[in-house]
């Protein structure tokens, strides 16, 4: 009797290319918002990386998913300590920009009962830099940094495309007419 033939399966991951916006987040826990003139303390604050389209990025590479994020991170220290910190989470980074001021931030204060207030302080980096986006299955749009989100949004045509439309922006409508499936709040509509 012949003996059976032991295949070997490769599974091939899927790319996702996740557009847009990358900061710095600030988190401070607080019993009130922060009112006019005053000062409020708390012992409950953190950093981490967030924005919409490294946050999507970062939850695709955990639950295994072959994830690259392309934003504009720039080329200061703080820039760079990030793109370490997502390539540890296993995300590739497509940095479009050299600038070398802070990268994007966000100061986020959130209540007891889960509100939150974003001062988002975002740059208008200058986009210098090509990369092949051929290799990707998808790719997810936030709508933000919208000189290099347009411009890939051009090349991808052909690929499946996921908007992330949290808030109204200018060009969503592009987006909108581009995306095969979108992603939103009850704010959005």
């Amino acid at each position: 009797m012949p003996k059976k033939s032991k295949k070997k399966h490769s599974i091939r991951l899927v790319k996702g290319l996740f557009v847009g916006l990358c900061t710095k987040d600030i988190l401070y826990y607080t019993d009130d918002f922060p009112m006019q003139n005053h000062k409020t303390k708390t012992e409950e604050f953190a950093t981490y990386i967030g924005g919409p389209a490294a946050n999507a990025a970062i939850t695709y590479a955990a639950l295994g998913g072959d994830a690259t994020l392309a934003t504009c991170l720039g080329n200061s220290f703080e820039s760079r300590l990030m793109m370490e910190k997502l390539n540890e989470y296993g995300i590739k980074v497509l940095n479009y920009s050299d600038y070398d001021a802070l990268p994007n931030m966000a100061s986020i204060f959130v209540t007891d009962n889960g509100k939150r207030t974003i001062v988002s302080g975002q740059h208008t980096f200058f986009v210098n830099r090509e990369f092949d986006l051929e290799c990707y299955d998808f790719a997810l749009f936030d709508c933000n940094q919208q000189e290099i989100s347009l411009d890939i949004l051009h090349k991808l045509e052909d690929k499946t495309i996921v908007l992330d439309a949290g808030s109204w922006k200018a060009n969503v409508e592009k987006f909108l007419q581009s995306a095969d499936i979108i992603i939103s709040s009850e704010d959005f509509r």
